[in-house]
């Protein structure tokens, strides 16, 4: 099915993509800040994977819609997330995060182990903000009342690998102006204090019985790859590092990744069959 879907959950009105309506295994993308569920599209094209895939826009983003107490928390967004879930009577899934997505991935298996198969953590970490990362934010609050668009122009540029920003320079214009079509300040201001505020699951991870795999770019700006993948070893997760890649590993090494993500869904299909 390639057009969009809509649920009505108690604090938003959830657009979906689904592709393929097939039995197990079904795969939940959650997209990540200044995004909408298209960022992954192409990847999974590429990916060529026989499961069901869900692809939500998160309240604020694409064509989802929040209701006015909806406070952009990540885990206001996990509880949309797990109403949509419900309403399609969905009992487990394999959940893939981007950045924020994995944050939002982290809330729903710490609240519901049992509804997650797998997690990935693509370009996404575990531990919660610094206080110098808390400050980033809070100065970023400033730059986006001031100009919005200025804010998304450099926001996206600045996710890719030096090296790929002009190879990926349509790319890069693409993603600016679908985010630009339908973000608001204010829903940007928000989701920076919902990331802000968010807690830290790296105790939680530890206790944890699903399995857990990190997609991690090398020259990632946001996420030093030799803490990430320090991270993945202190849990005892599986991981991959992306040689040249940034924060947008999906499109700087969509082969690559395509691997990466169809190997281990794969395996841990199988496994729980």
């Amino acid at each position: 099915m390639n057009d969009l879907q809509h649920i009505e959950t108690s604090k938003a009105t959830i657009y979906f993509k689904e592709i393929n309506t097939s039995d197990l295994p079904v795969i939940l993308w959650l997209h990540g800040f200044c995004e909408d569920h298209q960022i992954f599209t192409t990847l999974i094209d590429s990916i060529q994977l026989n499961a069901r895939h869900l692809l939500p826009d998160l309240p604020g983003y694409g064509k989802s819609k929040p209701k006015k107490d909806f406070d952009f928390s990540m885990e206001s967004f996990a509880n949309a997330i797990l109403e949509m879930l419900t309403a399609l009577n969905i009992q487990q899934i394999h959940c893939i995060g981007h950045s924020m997505g994995g944050y939002i991935g982290l809330q729903l298996a710490a609240k519901h182990p049992l509804l997650i198969q797998s997690l990935t953590l693509f370009h996404s970490t575990a531990t919660g903000d610094s206080i110098q990362k808390k400050e980033n934010r809070n100065r970023t609050m400033e730059v986006v009342k001031r100009d919005l668009n200025l804010f998304l122009k450099e926001f996206h540029q600045n996710l890719f690998y030096d090296k790929n920003k002009i190879r990926f320079q349509c790319s890069i214009e693409q993603i600016r102006k679908n985010a630009a079509s339908f973000l608001t300040s204010e829903t940007v201001i928000n989701t920076l204090k919902g990331l802000r505020d968010r807690p830290d699951f790296i105790d939680i991870l530890k206790q944890r019985t699903f399995p857990l795999n990190y997609i991690i770019g090398k020259h990632d700006p946001i996420l030093p790859a030799e803490e990430m993948i320090q991270q993945a070893q202190q849990l005892k997760a599986r991981y991959a590092l992306l040689e040249n890649s940034g924060h947008m590993g999906f499109i700087e090494e969509q082969n690559n990744v395509s691997k990466v993500l169809k190997d281990f869904i794969t395996s841990h299909k199988k496994s729980s069959e």
